[in-house]
């Protein structure tokens, strides 16, 4: 897995990418290409525990 489920290493990989941004002037692309990433690792980790725990049927 790519990333943990803790939300410390979340705001690490955004300070990571805001860090980048600052040196080669791409704020928008790198701030949003991280947040683009980080809510498809939302999106994984909602899928894996639906498929885990099925709705009653």
């Amino acid at each position: 897995m790519m990333f943990s489920n803790n939300r410390a290493i979340e705001i690490i990989v955004m300070i990571a990418l805001a860090i980048v941004a600052l040196f080669t002037a791409e704020f928008v692309t790198f701030i949003m290409l991280g947040l683009i990433l980080l809510k498809l690792h939302d999106m994984h980790k909602t899928m894996e525990k639906s498929q885990e725990n099925p709705p009653p049927s």
